[in-house]
């Protein structure tokens, strides 16, 4: 287990803010990925149906016990809420963990079958073809919240009143759609949410976002939110810069937000990605081009210019 030096969750932290949440008015959840063997198996045995329900889609499989479980808690003292808050807090503070097997708390005035069924029907979304979508997974939260329109989160968010999950710095987030949207016949639960096909490219992108971000923490970084729109921008600027591998991608963005988010618009950076598509080099070979002062004074020329008090060493157009 490698723990994050910077950023060491706390459980207590965590519980902390949920129960300053915690909606008595409502119905309480925990939502759990189960496609793995789950560190809470055990403890999940003594519930009973009437209490967890899997959730079903009539368009994606799961093996047998390995769809995503929700679980109805009695309240603020259930023992799996503090189950699943300490089994949250210990996977997001090893960063060598690749599971994120609590997906969240939720709260609804709607029974375990009706959110179960309503939440299964959202396993799908479309965008020519259908997709499926892994909300069970707290990771993919940020970067929907970022990329659907009002309607869209209105439909994923449909009968839940609170949808809380811990984000990678173990900071609870709130996954929630506008409240001023009504009810329409969009809402039709026979219906996949529609995607269009940049949203669709933008959540493609995820999972190299991901790949950036478990980097960042491995190398001592404390986790920030707004990493995540930084780098969609920046692996969005390698695609247009001509990088088709996804490693160049990340590598990418990781400059952009250790040396500066515009680093590509410095002339240095401008001829050496000029140089990667006229020799066709990956990036990682061609900003080696550049050593470790040219890249800090990169950084300060660009520092500078945003500060609009520019007293670098090098030209920037």
């Amino acid at each position: 287990m490698t723990l994050d030096p910077l950023s060491t969750p706390s459980p207590d932290t965590l519980k902390s803010a949920l129960l300053e949440r915690f909606d008595t008015g409502h119905n309480a959840f925990v939502l759990l990925d189960m496609s793995k063997r789950h560190p809470l198996e055990e403890q999940l045995s003594s519930y009973g149906i009437d209490k967890k329900q899997s959730l079903q889609h009539i368009d994606v499989e799961f093996p047998p016990n390995q769809a995503p479980l929700l679980v109805q808690l009695s309240g603020r003292d259930d023992p799996l809420l503090d189950a699943s808050i300490e089994l949250a807090a210990q996977q997001i503070g090893d960063v060598d963990q690749p599971l994120r097997q609590v997906g969240g708390w939720l709260f609804s005035d709607r029974s375990l079958g009706k959110l179960a069924y309503w939440l299964g029907r959202q396993l799908c979304l479309q965008c020519v073809n259908y997709h499926r979508w892994r909300f069970y997974d707290p990771r993919t939260l940020p970067h929907m919240s970022m990329v659907l329109d009002d309607k869209q989160m209105a439909r994923l968010c449909w009968g839940v009143a609170e949808w809380y999950y811990p984000d990678e710095g173990c900071n609870l987030q709130a996954f929630k759609a506008p409240s001023d949207v009504p009810e329409a016949p969009w809402m039709n639960p026979l219906v996949c949410v529609g995607l269009k096909l940049d949203q669709w490219t933008t959540l493609c992108r995820s999972g190299e976002v991901g790949q950036a971000i478990q980097l960042r923490r491995r190398q001592g970084h404390a986790y920030k939110p707004e990493w995540i729109p930084q780098l969609h921008r920046l692996i969005a600027q390698a695609v247009k810069q001509g990088f088709i591998d996804p490693a160049d991608w990340v590598a990418y963005a990781i400059h952009g937000v250790e040396i500066y988010p515009q680093f590509d618009r410095h002339v240095l950076v401008k001829n050496v990605l000029s140089r990667a598509g006229a020799e066709g080099l990956n990036f990682s070979t061609a900003i080696s081009a550049l050593n470790e002062e040219a890249l800090k004074g990169i950084a300060n020329d660009l520092s500078d210019i945003y500060a609009a008090t520019f007293n670098g060493l090098y030209c920037y157009e």
